[in-house]
């Protein structure tokens, strides 16, 4: 053997455990990047062939020591909402598509080690607002309606996909990933500047703004459109159902319908 060549492979090896040791040792608190990377490590690890592109997890759980997670708490949901939006624009950067809207959680887990950071994603289908019923997204632009009048330039509530509902009182309401939209939306089917709803007497018009993917009404694509009470706005697959008139329920079987 030649002792001579193993003694300063063994040296180096020692100095890289006692700084890497020192390191951690005076390590400072986790940084919110450090989570970010995280996630999106797993989020590329996880990726499978889907039928229309490469799909990747939409559900995370970040789990961090209990010491660790403590130093998030007070602002635990502006922080999740910032690692979602993280996700997003990293996975639309590598023509990656979570599969619904991303959502993250962070957890404390004492089974963790200090300053380290583990992630669980998954694929799971987006919560359906309570008041609907579940319907497959293929579909819903393709429902059989009646013919309806046009919705009065009152109030305008949105019902998103994901849930939400949104009462808009502007004029113009933008919608997209960017933060400066009015309505921001964290889906990678949905471009940055993707559609805008205006006040347009006796009604309320939808515009797409140059969007990737598209706008479509009733399975139409459609670069400006009146819209009536009950209509469904297809923005590149995710939905946002326009309710007109002061009107909040959801779009059942007693609702009406376009015809073009």
């Amino acid at each position: 053997m030649d002792v001579t060549g193993l003694l300063p492979r063994i040296e180096r090896l020692l100095e890289g455990l006692v700084e890497g040791g020192s390191r951690r040792l005076f390590r400072q608190a986790l940084q919110p990047v450090e989570l970010a990377k995280a996630a999106a490590r797993t989020m590329q690890a996880r990726q499978v062939v889907g039928a229309d592109g490469i799909d990747v997890p939409n559900a995370f759980t970040i789990r961090l020591h209990p010491d660790d997670f403590a130093q998030f708490e007070p602002a635990r949901r502006s922080f999740e909402a910032r690692l979602a939006r993280y996700l997003v624009t990293f996975a639309d950067d590598r023509g990656l598509r979570p599969i619904a809207q991303v959502e993250v959680v962070l957890v404390a887990d004492a089974r963790v080690q200090r300053r380290r950071v583990e992630v669980d994603a998954r694929m799971v289908d987006p919560a359906e607002p309570q008041t609907r019923a579940v319907m497959p997204i293929e579909h819903t632009t393709r429902m059989p309606r009646a013919t309806r009048s046009r919705g009065d330039a009152g109030q305008l509530t949105l019902v998103l996909e994901d849930g939400r509902r949104i009462a808009v009182h502007t004029a113009t309401t933008t919608l997209g990933r960017a933060l400066d939209n009015d309505v921001v939306i964290a889906d990678s089917r949905v471009s940055r500047y993707h559609a805008e709803i205006a006040a347009h007497p006796p009604g309320h018009v939808v515009r797409d703004l140059g969007s990737t993917n598209g706008t479509s009404l009733a399975g139409r694509p459609v670069a400006r459109d009146q819209l009536c009470d009950g209509d469904v706005i297809s923005m590149g697959g995710f939905r946002v159902e326009v309710r007109l008139g002061g009107s909040v329920e959801g779009n059942g079987g007693t609702t009406g319908a376009r015809h073009r």
